[in-house]
């Protein structure tokens, strides 16, 4: 096909694409001393499992605070140092903390960390970020729904999160009708309660699959509370914008690649655009990864930056690979 009628065609099907999905689905590519935690009703029904609900959210409390501390050695993450950690639940059976870190001097929100409490007692670093505008951020979940000409007064807005790619708010008006919006870009999706519990029903599957044999081939565990992990090795440089290249349309993307060639690319400087349908296909997420941390005795993370939301999610290379496809910046277009 000729170059100019594959751009053509390329824009073309941009333009639909634009057209079927909302900003927010082209848009959201991935731990002083004192700890405040949110009040939240008690999972449990009788009061004498209190003291054991009690003891699980010291212990999360006491691993976010050592993330916390690990990843404030960074200049990225300085306003971390001595940040105060506000816990809540995300939502019902999905397993998930929100920790919102907020800056000790200022009081202003200075990132986020999803944590997962495990059914073996564990917690695991689910993802992270820096900056101030973290997932879950209610001035951006204002903008996104004003934009579509509703009122944030009208709604009630619970958080959820089963996956970096199934995290959004469900939002129910007066009249008990339900829109979900993006947790990072505030912005509305088209999808709808019978949509969000298919995605965290397969979310919360073990992993099968191309998921299960990237994981097999990752030796390391997830960060967890059973032992201390330690950043390594960290890289952030600069990107750009990967909605100019299109590489979603225009290459192909890397084929089922390994936490250890995607690490190895980021460590030369090679940023790597993303995509990730979600919602079955209701929704396309874009972004780029452009650094990474790897931890000690853990899977490393890469530093995406996804179109239409600022800052900078922290996910987990080998959980992203499994979600979306990675299209290295520079490679030539072979479609």
């Amino acid at each position: 096909m000729a170059q100019s009628s594959l751009r053509a065609a390329a824009a073309a099907l941009l333009a639909m694409m634009l057209g079927a999905l909302p900003a927010a689905a082209v848009a959201a590519a991935a731990p002083p001393l004192s700890l405040a935690v949110s009040k939240a009703p008690s999972r449990y029904a009788s009061s004498d499992k209190a003291p054991a609900e009690d003891a699980f959210r010291s212990r999360l409390q006491a691993q976010a605070a050592s993330w916390r501390d690990e990843l404030a050695r960074l200049p990225e993450f300085a306003a971390w140092k001595s940040a105060e950690l506000r816990l809540e639940p995300l939502g019902p059976g999905t397993h998930a903390w929100l920790a919102g870190v907020f800056a000790a001097d200022s009081g202003e929100q200075a990132g986020y960390m999803i944590l997962n409490a495990k059914e073996d007692g564990s917690v695991e670093l689910g993802e992270y970020g820096a900056g101030e505008s973290p997932l879950f951020r209610e001035s951006a979940l204002r903008q996104g729904l004003k934009k579509e000409g509703k009122s944030f007064a009208d709604f009630t807005a619970r958080k959820r999160y089963a996956s970096p790619f199934a995290a959004v708010w469900r939002l129910q008006d007066g009249q008990g009708r339900v829109r979900y919006a993006d947790a990072a870009s505030g912005e509305l999706l088209p999808i709808s309660d019978a949509d969000w519990s298919r995605w965290a029903n397969d979310a919360a599957r073990p992993a099968s699959g191309q998921a299960a044999a990237l994981h097999a081939a990752t030796s390391q565990k997830p960060a967890s509370a059973t032992k201390p992990v330690h950043l390594a090795s960290h890289r952030l440089f600069a990107g750009d914008d990967p909605l100019q290249r299109l590489s979603w349309l225009l290459q192909r993307p890397l084929s089922a690649p390994t936490e250890a060639q995607l690490l190895q690319r980021l460590q030369a400087g090679t940023a790597l655009d993303y995509a990730a349908e979600a919602y079955g296909g209701k929704a396309l997420f874009i972004g780029q990864a452009a650094g990474f941390h790897r931890w000690s005795g853990a899977p490393a993370f890469g530093a995406f930056r996804m179109a239409g939301s600022a800052g900078i999610r922290y996910l987990p290379l080998v959980d992203a690979a499994a979600a979306g496809s990675f299209y290295p910046v520079g490679d030539v277009a072979t479609a």
